[in-house]
């Protein structure tokens, strides 16, 4: 297992407000504009946990059948 670093707040805060400026970005592309800004590894997982607790992260899987539009089924 590698070196596991605590967040610092200053990381977080600028986690959320990544993901809240643009709700489209992956755990992926968040690491890397960490890795620019603060010169630090952060791991997807971690990234991930964090959106999970601030309720910013997008289910994975199929969507529910409320969220799915009405298409014709093949007879």
């Amino acid at each position: 297992m590698g070196v596991v670093h605590k967040l610092t707040q200053e990381i977080i805060d600028f986690i959320i407000l990544q993901k809240q400026k643009e709700p489209s970005l992956s755990c992926r592309s968040i690491a890397k504009v960490v890795f620019e800004q603060f010169k630090m590894n952060v791991s997807k997982s971690s990234i991930n946990n964090l959106l999970k607790e601030e309720r910013l992260s997008s289910p994975v899987g199929r969507r529910s059948k409320a969220l799915r539009t009405h298409k014709k089924q093949f007879k």
